[in-house]
């Protein structure tokens, strides 16, 4: 078989077999469904529409041409391969051997010419165990861009990356010789910044060690000398932890010492900073060595030619700290061993803070726990001592838990300064006041000695000229010793203000009585048989009440809330929080009253407003001696005559049902208005404008409808009585004994045109009903007459059929 080009049709013509099999049937079978016959087989031309097909091959062949037919092969290898140019390879280079060497007698370069991340990537996946080396045997240069191996980029970065969170997970080795080193050396970039600094070393998941094996003074440095500006810094913007050995930056030897050194004599030649936040802190620890020794302590902060500073910028309680916690018999010493001088700036020893205070601070609460000790002879001395804060507090000797004392050998002096003075400063939690004792300009000293005692109430404090103080009658009776002092006469102050009546905020000014805020529990106005109740300052333009120690009600600007302190739908009005109560929430009462329905509410109530039930709505109940108990008036000045569905009047009854929220209309069927009789649902009224009526059915069985309907009108409508006469079946005396209007209620009213006008209370309800019965009875007689007309007609019928007999 085999291909035939399709026929061209023409119509009418007969098709045969024979046309069907060669250009149907035998071109479909050189289809290539029809040629493959195997999964992974090609499709390929063996000659002019000729296809045909080549079998899959076996794992690992690869395709090529061969005798002008694609055919399968196994893949070729090979144990070297020379190069007389460049390898371009568009993908991977895949080696199974266990060692491959790349050797040249030239130089060996690896590029690309993608500027992207891992643009070259050499990687072993060989085990845990396996390597790359790149390794030059033969050369010596160590000069700027002839070295014996050097790794370039002319536009990216170089990187040297380990996936592994393993110690040693990246090693860069030197192992030449003695005097071999390592550079990490970048000529070209001058970036500093974090992120594009010249030289980085980085890792994103392990650590970074530059360690050495050497236990020699040097054997690791990282050394700056671009300049006298330079700075080498160690700087961790992601790791968080202050642990012992998992610290963000950790500087660590197992063997030897670790340095910090600078050879310039200069102030800060060495800065340890952290910069973070105002939490963030430096520690020096060590927590194996236990030497004390000078020169071989734990820790030693040594210069040999400059200072050593310990220094904070911020203006922080405990900006600097330097504790020893080893122990109770822990110590920390600062000692000078060298220097002698003792002028300020230039002291052996200084604790200085530029901007915030130093802190000596023990917390231990015992004798002696803070000592500051001169013991190099009689003439030393100790000086606390601030030239340059002006405030109240420039020296400050404060404890928290245990006193302070000052105990010479001689006395103590205080003063130096002009306008001297000993402040006694109250308790702090009272406030800021003090009592100052303070000496005026003299022309000798003297020294003033204070009694033996606290002397007897009412006697003042007396001198004998020379400086000893005693106890003396004052010759008066003292007020403040007096438990109920009495005036023989009215206190007169004279326009003066009284102050500090019993608090430092409690006075009597010329405008009024002045005190505290006072509190619910302790309001500012009480009472000496009730201490909390009263009125206090709730806050701005804000007044409480309280009873009992509790706030119970409020005023704030213009609203007056009880129970309740803010109700966001309330500008000026009465706010009311029941609580959890479900009993009255007002009630109202008159001595007038005295109506007998007591298991509702009091005899003397006349009216209450209460919940409904305990998830809600308002019921307010009235109560009388009377035949009403609640009246609703509405009072207009203009009235309303539309009547549209939007219409409205004095009074103005609405339902309403909750949406999203909100309210809305209460909907299809819904009830707007029902009206009871206590329990029983007598009248609903609902969304559709419909009333229901819990009515009994009246069809006026003993009376005559038509004849009711018709003296109906003329008890109402005195011109159709007129009209039709005066002898009606029905008076006024039936329609009230049956209902239908209400008695004595027939009176005249004058319209607003003037025309008078009778009217009555007329039952609706039996009115309808009436009509009812009317039409029933009307229907009743017309089926009557039907049916008598009817005979007549077939007994005419009849007749005539009879011949008219």
């Amino acid at each position: 078989m085999a291909w035939t080009t399709p026929r061209c049709w023409t119509t009418g013509e007969v098709v045969t077999a024979a046309i069907m099999t060669t250009h149907v049937r035998d071109n479909f079978n050189v289809t290539a469904p029809a040629v493959l016959t195997t999964a992974g087989d090609i499709l390929y031309a063996s000659g002019s529409n000729v296809p045909a097909r080549v079998a899959k091959g076996t794992n690992g062949n690869i395709l090529h041409q061969a005798s002008c037919a694609p055919a399968w092969t196994a893949s070729p290898s090979f144990t070297g391969l020379t190069l007389s140019g460049a390898l371009d390879v568009n993908g991977t280079i895949d080696y199974d051997g266990t060692d491959v060497d790349m050797l040249s007698s030239g130089d060996i370069d690896l590029v690309s010419s993608s500027n992207a991340a891992a643009a070259i990537y050499i990687a072993q996946s060989t085990g845990t165990s396996g390597t790359i080396k790149i390794h030059a045997d033969t050369g010596t240069s160590v000069t700027e861009g002839a070295e014996s191996i050097n790794i370039l980029s002319d536009v990216g970065g170089i990187g040297l990356r380990s996936t592994a969170n393993l110690a040693n997970a990246i090693n860069l080795t030197v192992d030449g010789g003695t005097t071999s080193s390592m550079t990490l050396f970048n000529d070209q970039g001058t970036g500093n910044t974090e992120g594009s600094a010249s030289i980085q070393l980085l890792s994103d998941a392990g650590g970074i060690n530059i360690k050495s094996t050497a236990d020699l003074a040097g054997s690791v440095r990282l050394t700056a000398d671009g300049g006298t500006s330079e700075t080498i810094i160690l700087h961790s913007d992601q790791g968080t932890s202050v642990t012992e050995g998992a610290e963000s930056i950790s500087l660590l030897s197992d063997a030897g010492g670790i340095g910090l050194r600078s050879t310039a004599n200069l102030a800060n030649a060495i800065n340890l900073t952290v910069d973070s936040g105002t939490t963030s802190s430096i520690t020096v620890f060590n927590d194996t060595g236990t030497s004390v020794t000078e020169g071989a302590e734990s820790i030693s902060l040594l210069s040999d030619a400059g200072g050593v500073g310990i220094r904070s910028t911020a203006n922080l309680a405990n900006a600097v700290n330097i504790t020893a916690d080893g122990g109770t018999t822990s110590t920390i010493q600062i000692y000078n061993d060298q220097g002698t001088a003792v002028n300020e700036g230039v002291a052996s020893i200084q604790l200085l803070s530029d901007v915030g205070g130093i802190g000596v601070k023990s917390g231990l609460n015992a004798a002696g726990a803070i000592r500051l000790t001169a013991d190099a002879g009689t003439s030393e001395t100790i000086i606390l001592h601030a030239d340059q804060g002006n405030g109240t507090g420039s020296i400050c000797l404060t404890s928290d838990a245990g006193g302070i004392t000052l105990n010479p050998g001689t006395f103590v002096t205080i003063g130096g300064i002009a306008d001297g003075e000993i402040r006694l400063m109250e308790d702090s939690g009272a406030g800021t006041n003090y009592v100052a004792i303070k000496a005026q300009d003299m022309s000798a000293s003297y020294t003033l000695t204070l009694p033996v005692d606290d002397g007897c109430c009412g006697e003042a404090l007396t001198t004998n000229g020379s400086g000893t103080l005693t106890w003396a009658s004052a010759g008066g009776g003292c007020v403040a010793c007096d438990s109920s002092p009495q005036l023989a006469a009215s206190l007169d102050a004279q326009t003066n203000t009284i102050l500090n009546i019993g608090h430092a905020c409690n006075d009597i000014l010329a405008t009024g009585i002045r005190v505290i805020d006072g509190t619910g529990s302790a309001p500012s106005y009480s009472f000496t048989g009730c201490s909390g109740t009263g009125l206090f300052r709730a806050g701005g333009n804000q007044i409480g009440f309280a009873t009992g120690g509790d706030e119970r009600a409020r005023f704030v600007t213009r609203e007056f809330h009880i129970n309740d302190s803010a109700n966001t739908f309330l500008t000026q009005g009465i706010n009311i929080n029941q609580g959890a109560y479900d009993d009255d929430i007002m009630a109202f009462k008159s001595s007038d009253v005295c109506q007998p329905m007591v298991a509702q509410m009091e005899a003397d109530t006349y009216g209450i407003i209460a919940k409904i039930r305990v998830t809600g709505g308002i019921l307010i109940e009235g109560a009388s001696e009377c035949e009403y108990g609640v009246k609703l008036l509405g009072d207009v000045t203009t009235k309303c005559t539309a009547k549209t569905t939007s219409a409205i009047g004095p009074i103005m009854l609405a339902g309403r049902a909750h949406s999203s929220g909100s309210v809305s209309c209460v909907g299809t069927d819904g009830n707007i208005l029902v009206v009871r009789s206590e329990c029983t649902t007598n009248f609903i009224f609902d969304h559709e404008g419909t009333m229901h009526g819990n009515l009994a059915t009246a069809i006026f069985d003993d009376q005559c409808d038509i004849e009711l309907m018709r003296g109906f009108l003329a008890e109402t409508v005195p011109c159709y009585r007129e009209r039709f006469g005066q002898d009606m079946m029905y008076n006024l005396c039936t329609y009230t004994d049956i209902r239908l209007i209400g008695k004595d209620s027939v009176h005249w009213e004058k319209r607003d045109c003037g025309r008078w006008e009778q009217r009555a209370m007329i039952n609706m309800s039996g009115l309808t009903m009436l009509h009812h019965s009317t039409i029933l009875q009307m229907h009743d007689n017309l089926q009557t007459i039907i049916q008598s007309q009817e005979q007549r007609i077939t007994s005419l019928e009849t007749q005539l059929a009879l011949g008219g007999k």
